[in-house]
């Protein structure tokens, strides 16, 4: 038996193209938390926004850098209400001050698009043996 080799590239490109449509039917919307005081955070927001943007997905992004962390959990508290979003990204590091613990909790599990709830945590880590 020969060995074939896969080009996942041109695989990968005619799967996504076939699910824009499918994308655009839903009009998803992601709201993202972001801290813009963090450079790290400012390359992996401009890399999230483009990636939606190419796949027809709304990116709205709220930035809390310069907010209190009673601000934050409310900002994400008026996002997650928000019945137009159907995701919420929250980028690290959060402003000094704020327990990314607590701003994790505070996104609903349903709109948690990066696992990252501690209920979806759970989903996603394996059993400890």
């Amino acid at each position: 038996m020969t060995a074939i080799i896969l080009q996942g590239d041109p695989v990968a490109e005619k799967l996504k193209a076939g699910l824009v449509g499918d994308i655009m039917a839903l009009k998803p919307v992601v709201a993202a938390i972001h801290n813009e005081l963090d450079p790290s955070s400012k390359s992996y927001m401009k890399r999230q926004r483009s990636v939606c943007e190419k796949n027809g997905v709304q990116y709205d992004l709220y930035e809390v850098g310069r907010k209190t962390p009673d601000e934050i959990l409310a900002q994400i508290e008026k996002v997650a209400k928000d019945t137009r979003v159907t995701g919420i990204t929250v980028h690290h590091p959060m402003p000094k001050g704020c327990e990314e613990n607590r701003v994790m909790a505070a996104v609903p599990p349903n709109k948690d698009i990066e696992a990252t709830h501690p209920l979806n945590l759970g989903r996603v880590e394996p059993p400890v043996a």
